[in-house]
């Protein structure tokens, strides 16, 4: 795999001599090309899949991979876990579109504007927005999953007598 190198410091995928028709597209970027991605992305994001011009058109379908380092929630161990999320963007050669696209904070949905003399699709914010949504919720280390928390911590089940809802009453109706 090949780094891209532009002097933007952005996530591209070349449009430059681009006919009618797909070619592969296969990159790796830093994560630092991806403004405003969460902190648990510290690796490279490698970018593969097609590029397919048709007509005034650009539609790209790659696959975005790379590393999160995440928590892991039952024993607070720091892991790595491998992120796979897929882009499918329609582009659209409009002058306009691209202006009033630019102009706009978040692009409504619908196809993505470009200049028609655009020598390069900028897909940062699309991989952002995707790796965003790739998080996992539940964060497991491989090691962990699949076992109950008094596997991972024997010492739980000394504590759930003292915490028992049967102690707690007890010790509220001593209170009183």
């Amino acid at each position: 795999m090949k780094t891209n190198k532009n002097e933007r410091d952005r996530c591209t995928v070349s449009l430059v001599g681009l006919a009618t028709g797909s070619r592969k597209v296969e990159e790796t970027f830093p994560n630092s090309f991806v403004p405003g991605l969460p902190t648990e992305y510290q690796c490279d994001i490698s970018v593969s899949g097609t590029i397919q011009k048709l007509g005034g058109r650009v539609l790209i379908d790659v696959a975005i991979t790379t590393d999160a380092t995440l928590i892991c929630d039952r024993s607070l161990e720091t892991y790595l876990e491998p992120i796979h999320a897929e882009l499918a963007l329609e582009c659209k050669f409009d002058n306009e579109l691209a202006l009033s696209q630019r102009e706009e904070e978040v692009r409504a949905e619908g196809p993505k504007g470009l200049f028609e003399d655009a020598r390069e699709a900028d897909i940062s914010e699309e991989i952002r927005q995707e790796l965003f949504l790739a998080l996992p919720m539940k964060r497991v280390a491989p090691q962990h999953r699949g076992l109950s928390i008094e596997d991972i911590h024997p010492d739980v089940n000394d504590r759930k007598d003292e915490t028992s809802s049967e102690g707690i009453w007890d010790a509220l109706k001593k209170m009183k």
